[in-house]
């Protein structure tokens, strides 16, 4: 079957960019699959792009839904690879966090972080590493956890990412009781990995909206805390800092109760 063109793709795309945009003010979501959609098509009009290397396969596959969904709400921003999670805690290993993506919010110097995402390519998902990306995840979901409730934002939640290969999983985490962190997957679904699986970009993207709905919930509870931190008003911790463990951690899988 004959890919559509370079020309061909803008042609087609650009009118739902068009229409989108006439409703863009009651309806910012479609104009958001809208874009997804003309950047993906883009993509594939030359064919399957590069999804080897772990750099080619987030700039070509993961980097465009990010950015469209993540980076909307100003109080929101986010950093690739090149950085590792604020503070100076290490891993057991002695080696700092430095997960593939990560977001959060920044206040003059102050930054804490709210979620992070660990991704394999597909070659790379095939080869057996000697800690999985779902446990370095959850201890990177820990750490930001950690750290929200030693500043004193109650009720902390972090939000995680995990791709592997193509299939995506999203998971939130708070801390509930002493020593007790529950991370839970709120989603699961296979990502695009041609031009005629672009149907899969709404459910991604509703998968996606879901979590960013979890951190921008203790986005805005971070900003008014280091707002008050500015004003030298003291922490109240809730949860309290006693229930935090920052020794490494276990994932134990429960089974969903029938009621």
């Amino acid at each position: 079957v004959r890919l559509p063109t370079w020309y061909e793709v803008q042609k087609i795309t650009i009118p739902f960019l068009h229409e989108a945009m006439k409703t863009m003010d009651d309806n910012p979501l479609d104009l958001i699959v809208a874009n997804i959609l003309h950047r993906a098509a883009l993509l594939f009009s030359n064919g399957t792009p590069d999804s080897d290397l772990e750099d080619s396969f987030m700039h070509n596959f993961i980097a465009t839904l990010f950015e469209d969904i993540f980076m909307l709400d100003t109080i929101l921003e986010s950093k690739w690879a090149n950085g590792q999670l604020s503070g100076k805690r290490k891993c057991d290993d002695g080696t700092h966090f430095k997960p593939d993506y990560v977001i959060f919010i920044t206040q003059r110097s102050h930054r804490l972080d709210l979620s992070c995402a660990e991704a394999k390519s597909p070659i790379n998902n095939r080869i057996i590493f000697p800690k999985s990306d779902l446990v370095k995840l959850g201890q990177e979901m820990r750490w930001m956890l950690n750290k929200l409730v030693r500043e004193g934002v109650g009720k902390p939640v972090v939000g995680g990412i995990l791709v592997t290969g193509f299939q995506t999983q999203t998971y939130k985490m708070e801390l509930i009781d002493i020593g007790v962190y529950r991370m839970v997957e709120l989603s699961k679904t296979l990502f695009f990995r041609n031009i005629h699986e672009l149907t899969l970009i709404p459910t991604i993207v509703s998968n996606l909206l879901q979590l960013k709905h979890v951190i921008l919930t203790t986005a805005k509870k971070a900003n008014d805390r280091l707002c008050s931190k500015s004003k030298g008003i003291p922490p109240r911790h809730d949860p309290p800092v006693s229930w935090l463990r920052d020794t490494d951690i276990d994932l134990v899988k429960r089974q969903k109760t029938k009621e």
